[in-house]
């Protein structure tokens, strides 16, 4: 019904890699199989020639798994390369030498996509539209906070995440 998130995805790989073809054999990690990261980089993939399949095989083998993962991961050589959005490219890059190998914007008229979309089931939006058109007010005035008031939504953001952490070091 929405997209709520756009542009800022790139394929970032180990720096010897620096080609498609350099991909042959490699473990590349998407955040999640099916998400747009996934579907952009299997496209871009079957574009240079290179096969993958779901279970991980094929030319490049594409691991789905969280993105904090994907860093770690990343940072102990166990996968070669990662098509993740930011911040998360960023910092493959500035915390563990990785290279841009492509940016998703490249790929993409004006450079312009969503990277995450805000989805509902037919069945649910004929049985709720009202809570469907609270969410999507909700999403436009969360994108109108962030797109004015930059500092404050920061703050917030990162107010809700040290929550998270307590929260979640309260239930460990």
């Amino acid at each position: 019904i929405s997209g709520a998130a756009s542009g800022g995805a790139s394929l970032i790989v180990k720096p010897d890699i620096t080609s498609a073809a350099d991909l042959r054999g490699k473990k590349i990690a998407t955040p999640q199989l099916g998400n747009t990261q996934d579907v952009a980089l299997r496209y871009w993939l079957k574009q240079q020639g290179l096969k993958t399949d779901k279970a991980g095989g094929g030319d490049v083998h594409v691991v789905p798994q969280d993105n904090s993962q994907t860093l770690q991961a990343f940072a102990q050589g166990q996968i070669d390369g990662a098509w993740v959005p930011e911040p998360y490219a960023s910092r493959l890059i500035l915390e563990d030498k990785g290279r841009k190998l492509v940016d998703e914007a490249s790929l993409w008229p004006d450079g312009k996509f969503v990277i995450t979309n805000l989805i509902v089931s037919t069945k649910f939006l004929k049985a709720h539209p009202d809570a469907v058109k609270k969410l999507l007010e909700g999403q436009v005035a969360a994108n109108e906070l962030i797109n004015s008031k930059p500092d404050e939504a920061q703050a917030a953001i990162a107010g809700m995440v040290d929550g998270v952490s307590v929260l979640t070091q309260a239930l460990d």
